[in-house]
């Protein structure tokens, strides 16, 4: 039996006088009469205590407008019973029609799901939702209807409400999206070098490689091979430096310096140095870390010898 086919008993609940509505009415008159909201909250005054059934035909003489009045109020019912479910009011209804107490639901949700009685006592009073898995319990200790669990999963907003709307899906398949070739600049090469890590740079462009982010969009910016030892550990044997020849040289810097083998330009290619900035006035002060036997920590060039001086700005293998 569903709970409309459930009348509770005459003598459970006061009736409705069928006097204060006329016998004549029709079930267009209980949607659209004046009386038909008075007449709609009476009943629902009425069936809403005990166990929740009243069956409408034993209070009104018309046949077809009892069981109208039953269907209808039966459905607002329905809808505001159920949207009220697992509410601390639902379960002071439920605790009163089934005699039971909350000691016996925390045993009952304790030894099915292992909650404590704090979670238990805090979804009695409303401070905590019962979670999905805990609502077939709690309608199973209570006796429901399994059917009408199913109607209260599906109707959890309150009566006159409607759900918050929700977006379309706007997902689309992923695509391929080619990167612009990364920028990349010349390394470089040299004819010849020496213990002190001096190479001759001979203009030829021996290979290309990847441009640093602080060389992006320099114009002029180079790259060359590091020779020798003279510069351990800071820099090693085959290492790739990155050169800015735009940028300031401040002393301490590492910089490539070309300085030519004779005080006057014969149209020789000029020796190239990888060393630490000293200073510059005179002559040219370079410092190296690691000099070759018979060297000194400094190297020093008369200032009319000296092409460039261009600081690195990147350096590691190529």
């Amino acid at each position: 039996m569903t709970r409309r086919d459930q009348p509770i008993s005459a003598t459970a609940l006061p009736r409705i006088s069928p006097a204060i509505y006329p016998r004549n009415m029709d079930a267009t008159d209980l949607c659209h009469d004046s009386m038909a909201a008075t007449f709609r909250d009476d009943c629902f005054r009425h069936c809403a205590h005990g166990d929740g059934y009243c069956d409408y035909r034993s209070m009104i003489v018309n046949a077809d407008i009892a069981q109208y009045a039953h269907d209808k109020v039966c459905e607002i019912r329905d809808k505001q019973w159920m949207a009220i479910a697992f509410s601390p009011d639902w379960f002071s209804e439920q605790f009163a029609r089934t005699g039971k107490s909350q000691a016996e639901l925390f045993h009952f949700l304790s030894g099915r799901l292992g909650l404590d009685r704090s979670q238990v006592n805090k979804s009695i009073l409303g401070k905590r939702k019962v979670q999905p898995p805990e609502m077939p319990l709690v309608w199973e200790f209570f006796g429901l209807d399994p059917a009408d669990m199913a109607t209260a999963m599906s109707a959890r907003h309150l009566p006159g409400s409607t759900p918050a709307p929700q977006p379309s899906p706007n997902a689309t398949r992923p695509e391929f999206q080619p990167f612009a070739p990364a920028p990349r600049i010349p390394v470089f090469g040299h004819a010849a070098a020496g213990d002190d890590g001096r190479f001759i740079m001979n203009g030829q462009r021996i290979a290309d490689t990847f441009c640093p982010p602080v060389l992006s969009g320099v114009e002029g910016a180079y790259a060359v091979y590091v020779h020798g030892e003279s510069m351990e550990p800071r820099f090693r044997a085959g290492e790739t430096v990155w050169i800015n020849p735009h940028q300031p040289v401040r002393q301490g810097d590492d910089v490539v310096a070309q300085i030519l083998d004779a005080d006057e330009d014969d149209g020789s290619p000029p020796s190239a140095y990888v060393k630490r900035f000293v200073s510059r006035g005179s002559e040219l002060v370079l410092h190296q870390f690691n000099p070759p036997d018979g060297e000194t920590y400094e190297l020093r060039f008369p200032e009319q010898r000296v092409v460039s001086v261009h600081r690195i700005v990147f350096a590691g293998i190529g």
